[in-house]
């Protein structure tokens, strides 16, 4: 694990040794990269690159290894029976927030919320707007 990441394990959460991605999965500080393992974490683009996210710390938080492989750049997506959507940050309240992620405490100006089918918008975010 590079110098980098061990300061982002601490950004997102602290001297814990134990977090949860968004999805409620469980993560470990010495899990990093660690894909056969079930507490395996990585970096993820909340607004991902290929939709016009920028690759800063403000635009990323940690996943499960699983969790982003079944992600992948997907704006809408389904895991595990839950519907997930990327959203702005200025448009939210905390109880909106998936999995009680710190994305509000950290600065980020996208994050993953948990939608209902009927809450469902295709295109919430604005792909120009990428400041």
């Amino acid at each position: 694990m590079t110098n980098a990441d061990k300061q982002f394990w601490k950004h997102e959460f602290g001297d814990s040794l134990v977090g949860y991605d968004f999805t409620r999965q469980e993560v470990r500080f010495g899990s990093h990269g660690q894909g056969g393992s079930q507490y395996g974490w990585n970096k993820d683009h909340i607004l991902p690159l290929s939709k016009g996210g920028k690759d800063n710390l403000a635009n990323q938080q940690i996943t499960n290894i699983a969790t982003n492989a079944e992600r992948t750049d997907k704006l809408t997506f389904w895991i595990d029976g839950t519907l997930y959507q990327v959203k702005k940050v200025s448009n939210l309240y905390d109880d909106k927030i998936a999995g009680n992620y710190p994305y509000l405490d950290k600065e980020k100006k996208y994050c993953i919320v948990e939608i209902q089918e009927q809450e469902y918008e295709e295109n919430e975010y604005d792909p120009w707007d990428t400041d």
